[in-house]
């Protein structure tokens, strides 16, 4: 029992300091084999705001667990955590929407991502599950070694897989299969991967701290360029749908941009985005895991991305006559998110709207972790309306949500402690 304390103790002490390290994320976010070990006594007579300082930061959650390592059986987090930590209360009725299943299962789902122009949908897990859902119903999977921490298009043949190796598998997607192509080197962990839609150009980025611009050819993977623009791990990459502008994020809080030559050998401009709230600086936005994304429109220069705490932000972008990288930006706070990271953003195919999912710093907010509809102006300019999603008999209570928009406008959602994945579809 000293020992957990002290653990604690130790959590709290170092947690500002591993923040800058690897990011503040949920403890749903750190592999299920490397949580913390607590025997039954502990978890009985620990209240549970004592286990959210073991989940200030996934480095420091893993620190107390080898140091501190309390049970011998490991298997006891996995096959407890839904009674530790899902929390069910009442539900009601907010938004009008159709209810329907998704169809697929998957279980402990870490990434979801949708291309609007295939309208294929790939789904990530803990267990290692690939899964590629199609438009017309058919659906292929792969199991992968270890865990999958992203999944993205990148053409309508190709997709990439990160996990916890030094690299990102390339995949290519056949009527039955997944088969393996070429794999994307770095010297840490792959945390991220995106292709252009137009240049045939791949972006990775890794806990190496690297960004790497590849082009994948009859030939294999040819590398165009490495960038070292950012102070921590990379997070999150995307590419505008058809300028060669590259939109990257860090746990070092920063969001850049990086203008490319067309065949990704050299940088044109770049452009750390700055954000303002009531006519001031924000000096400090983004906070750890921070998504991004570009409005699917290719005639629009308009990114979204969200960082910690409930703060949103929309770049108006605009590429001057030297290729110099115009801002204009909205920031907004959500007070639905004050305690929670942004997991994925998704923007309606039509209309003016967003949709934000998150996943909970504190346990106990577990409860009312639900998706965010945001209604703006026509021209992503003023906010209009904040909704949450509050669903009646689902997802309340089930950890990190992810959500996406469909091409007709259809929600998915999947939770991390369900295995059902829901679809929504508002009337509007």
């Amino acid at each position: 029992m000293d020992r957990f304390f002290i653990g604690i103790f130790l959590s709290q002490f170092l947690g500002k300091i591993f923040r800058t390290i690897c990011g503040e994320i949920g403890i749903q976010s750190i592999p299920l084999q490397q949580l913390v070990r607590l025997p039954i006594g502990v978890i009985v007579l620990t209240r549970i705001d004592m286990l959210k300082a073991i989940s200030m930061s996934g480095l420091t959650g893993l620190l107390v667990s080898r140091f501190f390592t309390l049970s011998g059986k490991r298997p006891f987090m996995q096959r407890n955590q839904f009674k530790l930590m899902m929390m069910v209360i009442s539900r009601r009725h907010q938004f009008k929407f159709d209810l329907s299943p998704g169809g697929i299962l998957t279980l402990y789902t870490r990434s979801l991502r949708y291309d609007l122009p295939t309208g294929i949908l790939a789904i990530g897990n803990e267990r290692g599950d690939v899964i590629i859902s199609f438009p017309d119903g058919r659906r292929i999977s792969r199991k992968m070694p270890n865990y999958v921490a992203n999944v993205s298009i990148l053409s309508p043949s190709l997709i990439s897989v990160c996990g916890p190796l030094n690299h990102v598998g390339i995949f290519r997607i056949t009527n039955d299969t997944l088969s393996h192509v070429v794999d994307l080197h770095h010297t840490n962990d792959a945390n991220c991967a995106c292709g252009h839609p137009v240049l045939g150009l791949i972006a990775t980025g890794s806990r190496d701290r690297i960004l790497k611009i590849w082009s994948l050819g009859p030939q294999g993977a040819s590398p165009c360029l490495e960038l070292r623009e950012h102070e921590s791990h990379v997070n999150c990459v995307s590419f505008h749908p058809r300028l060669p502008l590259l939109a990257s994020s860090s746990s070092d809080g920063k969001v850049n941009l990086t203008l490319l030559s067309h065949d990704g050998s050299h940088v044109l401009s770049r452009k750390m985005l700055e954000a303002h709230y009531e006519g001031k600086r924000l000096k400090k936005h983004h906070d750890g895991y921070t998504p991004l994304e570009w409005h699917p429109d290719p005639e629009k220069t308009l990114l979204i991305s969200a960082g910690n705490y409930g703060w949103v932000f929309i770049w108006k972008l605009e590429i001057g006559l030297s290729n110099e990288i115009l801002t204009e930006d909205l920031v907004f706070y959500a007070p639905s998110l004050k305690d929670s990271w942004v997991s994925s953003i998704s923007i309606h195919p039509v209309y003016p709207m967003i949709l934000l999912a998150s996943g909970a710093f504190n346990l106990q907010e577990l409860e009312d972790n639900v998706p965010l509809l945001i209604c703006f102006s026509g021209d992503f300019m003023k906010v209009q309306h904040i909704m949450p999603l509050k669903m009646s008999g689902i997802g309340r209570g089930n950890g990190t949500v992810r959500a996406v928009f469909l091409v007709d406008g259809t929600i998915c959602v999947t939770y991390y402690y369900s295995e059902e994945t829901v679809k929504l579809r508002l009337r509007m």
